[in-house]
């Protein structure tokens, strides 16, 4: 193809193929026939700033590609497009004791960073389950949050400055590089917009020593509201933690489960199960558990230490089907939301109600992760399920749930194409607008990652069509609104 071969011509140090066995990962990546083109693994920015310019002068799409998770299709364009590859630029570039902070490139995995950091004494902050997976510049792009996102927020909170590409090749530093800086924060446009007006190069952020203690508490509930009131009096003593997740158990999943654990679930009686994380220094944490758990007794019932521990060192794992599960031809398929605080329990009857009308509700599970607002719908699901007209209407019904409880239905997944561009206008308001307006500035030609978020090479008007965004639910909601996971 000609476009492979000019390329070649103009990367001789890059990697570009569009073998098909090369490229087929990059076009089926969602079950679909996505239209890559060919692949480039740059190695250098240059290659970066060179493919670029190329395809902005061609009318090809670029579609900045990270560790290719791809929960939310946003790596699926809508028109002919080269996928830039970004793992090949994965170097940790420089780390400074004295002040703090880390610089990497945008290949590089939060796994990769925080085990640099580890053998330093520090840690990097975002704990994705995709932590394995993902690159720190396609989170940054999704605005993604981890598990540490109550002591740190998103992977975008402690971001200092970044180096992005625009469209046509030309390159930024952005950000003042320190924690204390009145200038405007423009680097954070690139944080959430999901590869549409930039390619994250490299970014540095604070870091912070590994805490010297931590510990997991883990607490079986009757009911999802007896859970979310013990977590609403935790938090109302000062002790939410640093970490959690809590959530039903689904009649298809508990029959399913290990022996070892159907024998808790019965024994407990659990219907609803919680567990909580804290870290610091010892006496600090050792109190706050002791008091937490106090609390906890009260509302639920204290798990065996065995169970409380194991969740943690798991954590990233948590979704993952079992071997039950597997069997029955089971996955899990979730909804990744955000409602304020005192809508949730509403909602949580009202997706019941959804589900039972829809033959669900024996494989339907509610859970919290991190945040009392950030409720997580998941539905376990076969294969044919999944992909069918059904679940397509069922969505659309649960998101309408979801704008009427004020709240958001992308809290850390993203937009991408899972989700039309009238429900994206729909959940964003005039922000959807704005970003229109920037990408019309930033990318006149609809180079970067064309179809996604906003309609291929359509002008958007910020002023008009988008309409206010509408919160008729009050309430706090303290989790990030149209913020995305890249993971």
């Amino acid at each position: 193809m000609a476009t492979a071969d000019e390329l070649r011509t103009l990367l001789p140090n890059a990697r570009v193929t569009d073998r098909p066995t090369d490229i087929e990962p990059y076009r089926d990546i969602d079950g679909g026939n996505v239209p890559v083109v060919c692949v480039v693994l740059p190695s250098s920015y240059e290659d970066v700033r060179k493919v670029l310019r190329h395809c902005d002068e061609r009318g090809l799409g670029v579609v900045p590609w990270g560790g290719g998770t791809n929960l939310c299709r946003a790596l699926s364009p809508s028109r002919a497009s080269v996928a830039l590859d970004m793992k090949s630029l994965g170097r940790i570039i420089g780390f400074d004791e004295v002040t703090g902070t880390v610089t990497v490139q945008a290949g590089a995995t939060p796994d990769d960073i925080d085990s640099y950091l580890a053998a330093r004494g520090f840690r990097f902050h975002f704990d994705p389950w995709s932590r394995f997976s993902c690159t720190i510049g396609g989170a940054l792009a999704m605005n993604a949050n981890g598990s540490l996102y109550p002591v740190h927020g998103g992977v975008g909170d402690e971001v200092l400055s970044l180096r992005v590409a625009l469209a046509d090749g030309t390159m930024m530093d952005l950000g003042p590089g320190t924690r204390a800086a009145s200038m405007p924060q423009l680097f954070r446009l690139f944080m959430g917009s999901e590869g549409t007006l930039g390619v994250i190069l490299e970014a540095t952020f604070a870091v912070y020593p590994v805490p010297p203690h931590h510990e997991t508490v883990g607490c079986a509930f009757t009911s999802f509201s007896s859970m979310f009131d013990a977590l609403l009096e935790l938090e109302r003593a000062g002790l939410s933690p640093d970490s959690f997740i809590g959530g039903t158990i689904p009649r298809v999943t508990a029959k399913l489960q290990p022996k070892a654990e159907r024998v808790l679930i019965r024994a407990l009686r659990i219907k609803a199960a919680l567990f909580a994380y804290y870290e610091g220094d010892i006496d600090g944490s050792t109190a706050r558990v002791a008091a937490s758990k106090e609390i906890l007794s009260r509302a639920g019932k204290l798990m065996p230490q065995k169970y409380s521990e194991e969740w943690w060192p798991n954590r990233h794992t948590y979704f993952e089907s079992n071997e039950g599960l597997v069997n029955e031809g089971l996955s899990p398929h979730v909804f990744d939301l955000a409602v304020p605080e005192r809508e949730v329990p509403g909602l949580v009857a009202r997706v019941e109600e959804l589900m039972e009308k829809a033959g669900f509700a024996d494989r339907l599970s509610h859970t919290l992760f991190t945040s009392t607002d950030a409720y997580t719908v998941s539905l376990f699901l076969t294969a044919e399920e999944l992909g069918s007209h059904r679940i397509s209407t069922l969505s659309r019904e649960l998101f309408e749930l979801v704008w009427q409880s004020g709240g958001t239905v992308s809290r850390t997944h993203g937009y991408g194409t899972l989700i039309d561009h009238q429900a994206v206008q729909r959940d964003m308001g005039d922000d959807l607008g704005m970003l229109g307006r920037l990408k019309k500035v930033l990318d006149p030609n609809g180079t970067l990652n064309p179809g996604v978020m906003l309609p291929d090479r359509t002008e958007v008007d910020g002023g008009q069509g988008a309409g206010p965004r509408t919160r008729t639910g009050g309430g706090r909601v303290r989790g990030p609104f149209a913020s995305t996971g890249g993971d």
